[in-house]
């Protein structure tokens, strides 16, 4: 596996510490005590990733989405994925390799995994995404992430962290939320760590005590010019001025640049990420997950939200990541969703073994990290089938579920349903979680997901919905 030198490290450093904002929002102490963890990891499923290409196929029915032969039943569990031939196919003129099947993610965590089926309010990428994140604004407009780190990120030097794209990169709407919940920018997880100290790492650094005499000289500087003058009761430049003046030496003096280093060829955390993500420095998506793991681990964050993107990826001669991601299904539907869904649940896969091999704050007494924690597949929308056939076109569909996964779920489980008939899904009944095929009061949409996904992270706001069916007491 090439490594990248040391210059390139700190080269796109630069660039990365500049982007990733790391005195704009993050980075905002906070007094008291916070609650006991939990994890929120977001993957955004860019695109639209549809629910009846992946954990809940059309089996029966005049919209049968697979031929029989192509789906596999999942011992002692109600589900049943696509499986395609183990050889590589092509998609789009590439050669794209088959070597993760959604089969080995179920026999491994299906008892921490659901699908909640749900009609979404939005065919828009932008706004589809948003709504997807935000619970259609249920929550005054704060998204997953954010409420999750205004429960749990008390403290922490970076409780929201961000790798997505597009409008699962963005803010929610709430005005009032503290600073310290917003996302923080993360561009290049392989290089972010160098962002958070100034001269380590660097050949011939000044010392410390130089650094520190730069620092007071130029906040004197500061003082006697007329913008700053004008500028310093801004908020965005006030609180700027906060971090840096309060809570630099501390991020440095935390050693973190060690604690993310995603380059290093030694130590405990290096050799049992690697084992879990061979492909961090030539994968993005493998390194946003390396990251997301060291950044909960280590304390420092308890939002991630991490994306496969949408450009083309080929490794070691073979396609990894779809142009546009799901919506490439637009021209080639049956192996753009098979791709995208087999690199998403592969993702999860390796994150959850590494969340199960943790202790919460190394402390065997607390359990391991994935006890607490909670994935979220999150998409725009579903896709319709102009031509069931293989390598058909789709568009754009309200019709779709979500994938979640966690211990603090009942899981196994399948809520809700698909018309074989029809292809559309429905609802079920949030006491019981039986199905309600017949019952268009029973379907769930934006607003239900975002609601059980804080009901199941202990997160109360006003107007939430509670499913007692899918959430362990």
């Amino acid at each position: 596996m090439e490594k990248p030198s040391r210059r390139q490290f700190l080269k796109t450093a630069a660039i990365s510490s500049l982007g990733s904002g790391l005195s704009l929002n993050g980075l905002q102490a906070q007094t008291g005590s916070r609650a006991p963890a939990r994890y929120l990891f977001v993957i955004a499923a860019n695109g639209g990733g549809d629910i009846t290409e992946s954990l809940l196929p059309i089996v029966s029915g005049g919209a049968l989405s697979f031929p029989v032969a192509e789906l596999r039943s999942i011992a002692n569990s109600p589900f049943v994925v696509p499986v395609l031939p183990e050889a590589a196919f092509t998609l789009m003129q590439a050669r794209f390799a088959n070597n993760y099947q959604m089969a080995t993610f179920l026999t491994k965590h299906k008892t921490d995994t659901v699908v909640m089926t749900q009609t979404n309010s939005s065919v828009n990428h932008n706004v589809a995404a948003a709504r997807a994140l935000t619970g259609d604004d249920i929550n005054r407009g704060q998204t997953l992430m954010e409420a999750a780190s205004l429960k749990y990120g008390q403290g922490l030097a970076l409780p929201n962290c961000s790798m997505a794209n597009g409008h699962y990169l963005l803010h929610g709407s709430d005005g009032g939320l503290p600073n310290f919940a917003r996302s923080e920018t993360v561009i290049d997880p392989l290089t972010f760590g160098f962002s958070t100290h100034a001269i380590k790492g660097v050949n011939r650094a000044p010392s410390q005590e130089s650094i520190n005499f730069a620092r007071g000289l130029r906040a004197d500087l500061e003082k006697s010019s007329p913008i700053f003058q004008k500028l310093k009761n801004h908020e965005t430049l006030a609180h700027y001025l906060e971090n840096r003046q309060t809570l630099i030496n501390s991020i440095e003096k935390g050693d973190y640049l060690d604690k993310l280093n995603l380059s290093q060829s030694s130590g405990a955390d290096y050799q049992k990420i690697l084992a879990a993500f061979p492909g961090i420095t030539s994968d993005p998506l493998q390194a946003q997950a390396a990251l997301a793991f060291l950044l909960a681990k280590n304390n420092l964050s308890c939002a991630l939200t991490i994306s496969p993107g949408g450009q083309f990826l080929q490794l070691n001669g073979a396609g990894t990541n779809v142009a546009t991601g799901f919506d490439l299904s637009h021209t080639n539907h049956r192996e753009t969703q098979y791709v995208m869904w087999n690199r998403i649940m592969r993702t999860a896969d390796a994150l959850i073994d590494l969340l199960k091999s943790q202790d919460v704050d190394n402390d065997p007494a607390q359990g391991k990290m994935w006890d607490r924690s909670l994935i979220f597949i999150a998409t725009e929308f579903g896709r319709t089938r102009f031509q069931p056939a293989r390598g058909g076109a789709s568009g754009h569909n309200l019709n779709n579920g979500s994938i979640l996964i966690s211990p603090l779920l009942k899981g196994n489980t399948i809520y809700g349903g698909v018309n074989g008939a029809t292809g559309a899904t429905f609802g079920f009944d949030r006491v019981t979680g039986a199905p309600r095929p017949n019952d268009p009061a029973a379907t769930m949409n934006e607003k239900d997901v975002y609601s059980v996904i804080c009901q199941a992270l202990g997160i109360s706001f006003e107007g939430r919905r509670d499913i007692p069916a899918m959430v362990k007491a």
